[in-house]
């Protein structure tokens, strides 16, 4: 019997690029989590490390800067897991104030 393999199923983008967005977007959520009514510059600095580290990797590949290879997809979902993440904080918010 032949048994196909999950990346047939699962497309190469979901395997292996959203896990490192997922991490970045849960460690958004995360330190929003710890700072919640706190809007320092500590807060954005931490708030920022992981995207910007993130985001800089992977420009530092496409100018052969930093070991690896350069992908878009990994840019694309990097970047959308960034503003999901910014998105669901500003719907958090937004509820709060409305319950205030």
């Amino acid at each position: 019997m032949y048994s196909l393999g999950i990346g047939s199923i699962i497309p190469a983008w979901v395997v292996y690029s959203m896990p490192f967005a997922l991490w970045t977007f849960s460690y958004m959520l995360f330190v929003r989590v710890i700072w919640f009514e706190l809007r320092s510059l500590s807060a954005v600095i931490w708030l920022w490390t992981v995207p910007v580290v993130a985001l800089a990797s992977e420009i530092g590949q496409s100018l052969r800067l930093v070991p690896g290879t350069f992908d878009i997809i990994d840019m694309i979902t990097i970047a959308f897991a960034i503003a999901a993440a910014l998105a669901f904080d500003r719907i958090i918010d937004v509820k709060q104030s409305r319950a205030s």
